[in-house]
C-alpha cells in the first residue's frame, strides 16, 4: 500500500506538471489568433495535442483515485477482508491504467515526426511485452513452488 501511495502520489505530480508546462511550449504574447499561454501544439499538432491532453487528464485523475482510495482505508482502519482484497485490486488496476496512459502522454508530447511516434510505440510495444513475459513466468515459478510445498495424496 505505501508503494502504491508514493507511485500514485509520483504520477500525479508529474502529470499535474506536464498539464502547467505541456510539450510544446506556451504562446508568449497574444495576435494572430493565439492567446498568451495557449499550448502551441494544440494549434501546431492537434491531434498530437488531444492524445496529449486525454491521457495525461486519465494518467492524473487515475492517481487521484488511488491517493484517495488509500487514504480512506487508512482513516476507517476497519477495512478487512473481502473489500480490502478488492479495493487493492481496484487500485493495482487503476496504477497499471495510469502509468499506461502516462506512457501515452509522454508518446504525444515528446515527439514531431512520424518516424519517431514509431519508435515511441514500438519502445511502448517492448515494454508492455517485457511486462507480460515477467509476469507469465513469476506466475509460473509460483505455481511451480506450489506444487512442491503441496504433500502427494
Amino acid at each position: 500500500r505505501k508503494y502504491l501511495m508514493l507511485l500514485g502520489i509520483l504520477v500525479a505530480s508529474v502529470a499535474y506538471q506536464a498539464g502547467l508546462k505541456p510539450p510544446g511550449g506556451a504562446w508568449q504574447s497574444s495576435g494572430n489568433g493565439y492567446e498568451a499561454g495557449d499550448p502551441v501544439m494544440r494549434n501546431n499538432r492537434r491531434p498530437r495535442y488531444l492524445a496529449f491532453f486525454y491521457s495525461n487528464s486519465i494518467s492524473f485523475m487515475s492517481s487521484i483515485v488511488v491517493i484517495i482510495i488509500l487514504l480512506w482505508q487508512w482513516l476507517q482502519k476497519k477495512a478487512k477482508g473481502e473489500w480490502e482484497e478488492q479495493s487493492l485490486r481496484v487500485m493495482n488496476w487503476t496504477i497499471r491504467l495510469d502509468l499506461i496512459a502516462l506512457l501515452v502522454a509522454y508518446a504525444a508530447g515528446s515527439n514531431r515526426g512520424w518516424k519517431t511516434s514509431v519508435y515511441v510505440a514500438m519502445l511502448i510495444i517492448a515494454v508492455l511485452g517485457y511486462f507480460a513475459i515477467h509476469m507469465t513466468l513469476a506466475r509460473i515459478v509460483c505455481q511451480l513452488k506450489k506444487s512442491k510445498e503441496r504433500p502427494a495424496v
